[in-house]
């Protein structure tokens, strides 16, 4: 049974299925869609939710929710930004920023595990309080002109945006960490009984710590993308971002019950985001409406995964 589970968790037909379905409604509402798609463009849009989704994927793979990415990315993306200007190096203002989220993962892990409040209300609450010290930081308005920073945002290498490759390079690093490593198997074991996890010899708390000090660090590298390509450090930036960034896990085949996770799912799942918001977008679709055709694909995907998993438990 064990290893059904594991095939089915990182069975990537699911993700494939939808992107293409996302492709062909795509290529049926977008007049000459692959002569006006600009799939480099894309990349550069959805980078930011793609490197967040990684470490999304890993407190998913726990069974807990985070819903204070935007507001964290804001927060750490302007101190980035005016670490900057102040420094002018990246080898102060790099290492510093991904400090910065390492440890406000590392505060959402301690008050999870410490004092055992769940995760949804701690990542609301510190959503709240990074969103209010964004907007003090920086007197709620933008950081203009960002230094050599933007290089990161906006560069190129051979014509290939530079987020491309620190997508690229990040993705091999969140694979090596879910597929090749023990702590990888331990998310997964404590994801899927947290119980059973411990009894078997898994310290439990140092999992869940570990897993938010690494998500944190993937919220730095995405404020750092994302300010670098906006030019301009943003305290209102990210707003609403944590739901494409659940959307991008769970299309990748992420159960939000926990036990289960793929980042070469996540990646699709990102890719497939991004597509929506450029159909949608480009056919001009009113925010509120993108909302809830969003609202309804998720929905969608998880009543999808909960018949499977009656199917597969009935088996």
């Amino acid at each position: 049974m064990f290893n059904n589970k594991i095939q089915i968790r990182h069975s990537l037909y699911p993700s494939m299925v939808i992107l293409v379905i996302c492709i062909l409604i795509a290529i049926l509402f977008v007049p000459n869609f692959f002569a006006s798609f600009d799939l480099l463009l894309m990349v550069k849009q959805v980078a930011y939710i793609t490197l967040m989704s990684y470490g999304a994927t890993i407190i998913i793979m726990l069974g807990h929710l985070n819903v204070a990415y935007g507001s964290v990315m804001a927060l750490v993306g302007c101190i980035a930004v005016k670490l900057m200007l102040a420094t002018n190096s990246f080898l102060v203002t790099i290492p510093a920023t991904l400090l910065l989220g390492g440890c406000i993962g590392a505060v959402i892990g301690l008050i999870v595990t410490r004092i055992d409040i769940p995760s949804f209300i701690v990542t609301l609450i510190i959503g709240r309080i990074a969103r209010g010290t964004a907007m003090v930081y920086t007197k709620s308005a933008p950081i203009l002109q960002i230094g050599k920073l933007e290089i990161l945002g906006k560069g190129e290498l051979f014509g290939i945006p530079s987020s491309f490759f620190i997508i690229v390079v990040c993705f091999f690093f969140a694979w090596v960490i879910v597929n090749k490593t023990s702590f990888g198997r331990q998310v997964l074991a404590v994801g899927e009984n947290r119980s059973a996890a411990s009894a078997a010899g898994i310290r439990v708390r140092d999992v869940i710590m570990k897993s938010y000090i690494i998500d944190g660090i993937f919220i730095a590298i995405a404020a750092i993308v994302f300010m670098a390509r906006m030019n301009s450090g943003l305290p209102d930036a990210g707003e609403s971002s944590e739901f494409d960034v659940m959307t991008a896990v769970v299309i990748g085949g992420a159960s939000l019950t926990g036990g289960s996770g793929n980042i070469t799912g996540t990646i699709i799942g990102a890719m497939t985001v991004g597509l929506i918001n450029y159909v949608l977008n480009i056919r001009g679709v009113n925010y509120n409406w993108q909302n809830i055709i969003k609202g309804l694909l998720v929905l969608i995907v998880l009543v999808v995964e909960y018949i499977l998993k009656r199917k597969d438990n009935t088996n």
